[in-house]
């Protein structure tokens, strides 16, 4: 069985405006969470779909009825390690697919992650800043580190993870113990020396994180194709 969380409490402060993040417009009208919901849907139902809200959390629920929610009342002292955290504790007997909420993607980067048998993280291998969460591997091909603080990272985790149901008590653990200014990452970091997570590389992708003006305008170029194949294909 396989649920997916989308992960939109934060105020998205960057970017100056008065809703979430997740509602931005990026191609013709498509809000980042529409092209998110699109790319799941070929995966996951919508009934197993949840989203962790905070901010503005009436306008997310006004425009997608049909999910459900889970509200982070500490979204504006917390770091989106509690947003994971409570989500999380809803999904204690299954694979769990964890979006950022300001990931644009296609439903090929979803098939990618789902398709590995190992908890995994999509990673790209991309020339990467100092705010984006970079990634090592050991020599065995798995995640060794993970943050934004990295030295020689080869790349970015963009934001898309899967985690073993097998793993979710751990990482919820782990999570308890992060501080309220940790990122979600520091929780999988914790546990990277007990369990093997996979990198998955969708380089070749069309997906970016947008975590900043200029990211918008990138995503706004990328072209995302439908997927046409159905729901049994791909589990």
């Amino acid at each position: 069985m396989m649920k997916a969380m989308i992960l939109v409490a934060g105020t998205g402060s960057r970017f100056g405006t008065s809703m979430p993040k997740c509602l931005l417009e990026v191609q013709n009208g498509e809000r980042i969470m529409d092209a998110q919901l699109k790319a799941l849907r070929s995966f996951v139902p919508i009934e197993d779909i949840v989203a962790v809200v905070g901010y503005k959390k009436e306008k997310i629920i006004d425009t997608y009825p049909d999910l459900t929610f889970v509200y982070n009342e500490e979204f504006a002292t917390a770091n989106n390690c509690k947003s994971l955290l409570k989500g999380l504790k809803r999904f204690r007997e299954c694979d769990v697919l964890v979006l950022n909420g300001d990931v644009w993607l296609g439903p090929e980067v979803i098939r990618r992650v789902v398709q590995s048998t190992h908890s995994a993280i999509a990673v790209t291998t991309k020339r990467v800043a100092d705010e984006e969460v970079k990634y090592r591997i050991d020599n065995k091909g798995y995640i060794s580190e993970l943050s934004k603080s990295v030295v020689g990272g080869l790349g970015e985790a963009i934001g898309v993870h899967k985690i073993r149901s097998n793993h979710v008590p751990a990482l919820i653990q782990k999570l308890e113990d992060c501080h309220y200014s940790d990122i979600y990452e520091a929780g999988i970091e914790k546990l990277l020396n007990e369990i093997s997570f996979r990198p998955v590389d969708v380089t070749d992708l069309p997906c970016i994180e947008i975590e900043f003006p200029s990211d918008l305008e990138q995503a706004a170029d990328l072209e995302i194709r439908p997927d046409l194949r159905v729901l049994g294909d791909a589990l």
